[in-house]
């Protein structure tokens, strides 16, 4: 196998991401190049890396993508952060390889508001989900169940509430119980006004959680309880459909968010090139199986996708109604990380929490585009 050269662009938040990710690519004889907003220590471990000289605007990332794919002869540009799809996708069209290789935007899979209507355009399942404009339609939606609020690219929002007078937790992702807990919360924390700003301005290259307030546009959608919670790893090869890891998490009633939890998941792993389905038949049940194929299956054609880890998650949106509850594209050899929010009144500590860990399951890898690069 020929190695190539591979420019993984991102935002320190993702950090742990892209460190691995290197070290995966580099395993399969693969030389890669980081590019970043801020160094960190952390970077150290990593052979070649730039980083964009503040301030860290699109403009200049963009121009230093630029400079670096063509003084280093990069055959693929790749990233890890969801919201910097957008700007790969710009770079696409202007004729530079990147990955994953997809046929169409890879904004409208990944960004949240635009996936809904993307969803719905398909004919996949997706549950009720809303951007405010304004107070007014804040105040008035009609969810009548407990909602999430999360932010619309994965990296690009983080809500900074108000725990105590000198303490804060930050949320990328929460639920509430109703419309009125959320709003009392920003009610709270002076936040409404600019929660409303927020959802109306164009917004550029994210920032880390340590700022102050609330950044990007946020999603409010239905929250669906189910019983069982699956997170499945599907890699795309020569347009095919290969399983890789299968993750079966049971949900806690009371949790905040559903997390991965060694006591209540379950793990599948297949073997590479393993075309023997009735395993995921058997540990998913038949009509779950069929469903998520039919709905993945679509999925996959309608967006030409070519190269790509696809994590998928999905839940039981009605009775024996399965809908995608998120799609996010990965590049495979890092297990998703759902970790466990403790309720909004206890300070949320990420680097001490113990469901924010799963280095027990590192040993569990699956099959990588980087053998397919």
């Amino acid at each position: 196998m020929m190695g190539k050269k591979l420019l993984f662009v991102n935002v320190s938040k993702n950090t742990h991401i892209f460190v691995h990710q290197t070290a995966e690519a580099e395993r399969f004889g693969h030389t890669v190049y980081n590019l970043t907003d801020v160094l960190k220590p952390t970077h150290r471990t990593l052979k070649h890396i730039e980083h964009v000289p503040a301030p860290h605007t699109r403009e200049r990332y963009i121009e230093k993508i630029k400079n670096m794919y063509k003084r280093l002869e990069i055959d693929y540009i790749c990233t890890q952060c969801e919201v910097l799809y957008p700007i790969l996708d710009d770079l696409c069209r202007e004729g530079y390889s990147v990955l994953p290789k997809v046929g169409r935007d890879i904004d409208e899979i990944t960004n949240k508001e635009y996936f809904s209507y993307y969803a719905r355009r398909i004919g996949l399942p997706a549950p009720d989900d809303f951007i405010p404009t304004d107070l007014e339609s804040l105040l008035n939606l009609g969810f009548d169940k407990p909602i999430f609020v999360k932010p619309t690219n994965g990296t690009d929002g983080t809500i900074k509430m108000h725990l105590t007078a000198d303490k804060y937790s930050y949320f990328d992702y929460c639920r509430f119980d109703s419309m009125k807990a959320f709003i009392d919360n920003l009610d709270k924390s002076n936040y409404v006004d600019r929660f409303i700003k927020t959802q109306n301005e164009g917004m550029g290259l994210p920032s880390g959680k340590g700022v102050d307030g609330i950044l990007g546009k946020h999603i409010i959608q239905e929250c669906i309880a189910s019983q069982y919670y699956f997170s499945l790893n599907v890699l795309v090869a020569d347009n095919n459909i290969k399983f890789t890891l299968i993750l079966k998490t049971q949900n806690d009633h009371d949790m905040e968010i559903y997390y991965l939890d060694k006591e209540q998941t379950e793990v599948l792993k297949f073997e590479k090139d393993d075309n023997n389905h009735a395993k995921a038949r058997d540990f998913l049940g038949k009509d779950v199986y069929e469903s998520f194929m039919t709905q993945i299956t679509k999925l996959v054609q309608d967006a030409k996708i070519e190269l790509a880890a696809i994590h998928v998650a999905f839940v039981e949106f009605r009775p024996k109604r399965w809908c995608l509850q998120d799609v996010h594209f990965r590049q495979s050899g890092l297990l998703p990380r759902i970790v466990r929010v403790p309720h909004i009144e206890k300070d949320y500590d990420p680097l001490s929490n113990p469901y924010y860990d799963i280095s027990y399951l590192r040993d569990v890898y699956y099959d990588s585009i980087w053998e397919y690069v």
